[in-house]
């Protein structure tokens, strides 16, 4: 759909050449995280005006760029360039080509208490700590339902998932303890995954947030 491209407009016959809307040359850019966009010119003849809801007839928020992964997602109206030629500009969304996982990592220190407990092979009545509790987030793009029914990690969120390039995980300090509490899940926990969808399409920007779970700790 709309795939011939003229590299300009200097067409003998407009009235057989551009009955319908023809796509010039496009323009766009590549992102290193998020949606990849494009924009395409659309040209064709009418001795009559053309109106933005003619165009949004024709291209419909969501339709795709042929068998390309990008979809229409904003309309320009209509221009009258003269001679009953007239052009419009679509903005599509999607994504050129394969794009890495986007992560992101930090930590900050629980504190933490205990009486009595051991810490570093001695022995203490009263302990108090901060334990390190990172955190880790990825973002991608998804294309395809891999799981479940629906985008992202809905169905995972509460169990045990380790996040692409996760960082290190600390030790427990907790592991002397007579009558601690434990954790189940525990390790990298998938805590959250959403997701925001292009309009009109089952594709979308996915955000997973992960949480590194100690096994133990005081009760």
């Amino acid at each position: 759909m709309f795939l011939d491209r003229y590299k300009g407009i200097h067409i003998t016959n407009l009235t057989n050449e551009l009955s319908s809307w023809t796509p010039l040359d496009e323009t766009g850019s590549r992102a290193a995280f998020g949606w990849d966009s494009l924009s395409i010119p659309y040209v064709k003849s009418s001795g009559v005006a053309i109106t933005l809801e003619d165009v949004a007839g024709t291209f419909k928020i969501g339709d795709p760029l042929g068998t390309r992964n990008f979809w229409v997602q904003d309309l320009e109206a209509p221009k009258a360039k003269g001679g009953g030629l007239w052009v419009c500009v679509v903005h599509y969304k999607g994504l050129a080509g394969v794009q890495p996982v986007n992560v992101s990592y930090g930590s900050s220190g629980e504190q933490q208490s205990a009486s009595p407990a051991i810490i570093n092979g001695i022995a203490h009545d009263n302990v108090s700590i901060h334990q390190n509790a990172p955190t880790a987030t990825a973002r991608y793009i998804q294309l395809t339902v891999n799981s479940g029914t629906t985008l992202g990690q809905t169905e995972n969120v509460g169990t045990a998932q380790t996040p692409s390039d996760a960082p290190d995980a600390p030790g427990n300090f907790w592991i002397s303890l007579a009558t601690p509490i434990y954790h189940f899940p525990n390790g990298w926990v998938l805590m959250g995954s959403d997701v925001d969808k292009l309009t009109g399409v089952d594709v979308g920007l996915v955000t997973d947030s992960y949480q590194y779970i100690q096994e133990y700790t005081p009760g």
